[in-house]
């Protein structure tokens, strides 16, 4: 007869396993994607902004394989929808928090110039669609105070919620797709 207790691990253990595991993997992926920023911002290559966009491509990878490693390692093979969710929704709220001291940091302390190299390009950007320049001064104002002006904190706190808001939709992808329930007789007596 098998001993339930040393193979069947406790509801409160496995919750704080998982909010170890998605901390531990919010800050590996939190890491990767600022040591690739560094890299890019080294180059001179961080205003391409489809290399720019590949830092949501390693928040994705990281998250399909966090939850696919804590289904397949850790929770015997099984993941419900909620807790695939909840482990990738913590990862995204790590580093969308990760990613805004970063950038705080890159643009106060190492290159104050960036917000100023956004708004040349974002203004060019907007003279080639022929906008007329009143248009553009004033589109180039607005991003001015939520850049570096009396906004800065606003366009933070903007960035942030925009940054959790399309990693929620990730992660709720995330777990549609991988998640794995355990229907067999012992599992439901078990919970």
């Amino acid at each position: 007869m098998e001993n339930t207790e040393e193979t069947t691990p406790f509801i409160s253990e496995i919750k704080a396993s998982s909010l170890s595991y998605a901390v531990k993997y919010g800050l590996i992926i939190s890491s990767i994607t600022v040591l690739y920023s560094l890299f890019l911002y080294a180059l001179d290559l961080m205003f391409i902004t489809w290399l720019g966009l590949l830092s949501w491509g390693i928040v994705i990878v990281g998250i399909v394989l966090a939850i696919i490693n804590f289904r397949d390692k850790i929770n015997g093979g099984f993941i419900s929808f909620g807790k695939a969710f909840s482990i990738g929704f913590l990862i995204i709220l790590i580093y969308a928090i990760i990613s805004i001291i970063y950038y705080y940091v890159l643009t106060t302390f190492i290159d104050p110039q960036i917000p100023e190299r956004m708004m040349q390009m974002a203004q060019e950007k907007l003279m080639s669609k022929g906008l007329s320049d009143e248009m553009i001064d004033q589109q180039v104002q607005m991003q001015e105070k939520f850049m570096t002006g009396s906004l800065k904190y606003v366009g933070i706190l903007i960035q942030l919620f925009s940054m959790v808001l399309i990693g929620t939709i990730i992660s709720l992808f995330c777990a549609l797709i991988l998640k794995k329930q355990d229907d067999s007789f012992k599992a439901t007596f078990s919970e």
